[in-house]
């Protein structure tokens, strides 16, 4: 019953990943390119300056594996998100997030490529994270 959710999130780390890898290797020198009139892509590195415990990367995972590891619970207990489309919902949301801590963990900060000019810089995770908390509760 989770395989579905699994596969999605998957394929949110590997695309996000992707885009990223391809976005820094190919516009990391600041150069900018508009897709039409109201998106441009760019690369915008985003560093952290957390302080304290949050400073820690294993607090880091262990907060997100605390996170992970309660939502599966609420799944299994019958209680909350028994439709598969707010599993998938849920799967893309973590994957997201989680595609965001790996950077952040392993490079100290998040690559951000998509400028719609009127919100902040963003990537494929943010949207995954986005759509799938609303697709999640909206199916709840």
């Amino acid at each position: 019953m989770l395989i579905q959710p699994l596969l999605l999130g998957i394929l949110v780390v590997a695309a996000d990943q992707a885009t990223k890898a391809a976005v820094t290797h190919r516009l990391g020198s600041g150069k900018i390119v508009s897709v039409g009139p109201w998106l441009r892509v760019h690369c915008v590195v985003t560093h952290f300056k957390s302080r304290g415990l949050l400073r820690r990367p294993a607090v880091l995972l262990l907060i997100w594996a605390a996170a992970l590891g309660i939502l599966v619970l609420a799944i299994n207990a019958g209680h909350f998100f028994q439709r598969p489309v707010a599993q998938m919902g849920l799967g893309a949301a973590f994957a997201g997030s989680g595609s965001n801590l790996y950077d952040r963990l392993r490079y100290g900060a998040v690559i951000d490529f998509l400028d719609l000019g009127w919100w902040p810089a963003s990537n494929l995770a943010d949207i995954a994270i986005v759509l799938g908390v609303i697709m999640a509760l909206r199916f709840l």
